[in-house]
C-alpha cells in the first residue's frame, strides 16, 4: 500500500510540473509546481505513516503474546512472598536467588 502511495505522489508531482509548463507563464509554473510538491509530500507522508503503523501493530501483537503467557512464580526463601521467577532479586526483600 505504501508503494502505491509513493507512486501516486510521484505521478502527482510530474503531472503538476507538466501542467505548469503548459500554462506558458512563470507564475503558473510556480503555482502548479508548489501544488504538486504539496500533494506529493502528503502522499509520501501517508506512506510513511502506514509503514510505521504496521511496525507498531507488530510490536503490540508480540507484547500481547508475551502478556498472555502465564507468569511462573516462585517463593522467596527469606520473606516467603511470591514473585515472578524472571526477577533478578526478590522485589520485597531484595534477596538474590542462588
Amino acid at each position: 500500500m505504501s508503494a502505491v502511495l509513493f507512486v501516486i505522489g510521484i505521478i502527482a508531482l510530474v503531472v503538476n510540473i507538466i501542467i505548469g509548463i503548459m500554462t506558458r507563464s512563470f507564475l503558473g509554473f510556480v503555482i502548479f509546481l508548489a501544488g504538486g510538491f504539496v500533494l506529493s509530500m502528503l502522499f509520501f507522508g501517508l506512506a510513511v505513516v502506514i509503514d510505521k503503523q504496521d511496525e507498531i501493530l507488530a510490536k503490540l501483537q508480540s507484547q500481547n503474546e508475551r502478556l498472555r503467557k502465564p507468569l511462573e512464580k516462585t517463593i522467596c526463601a527469606r520473606c516467603e512472598k511470591e514473585h515472578d521467577i524472571n526477577c533478578s532479586s526478590c522485589p520485597h526483600c531484595a534477596l538474590k536467588p542462588g
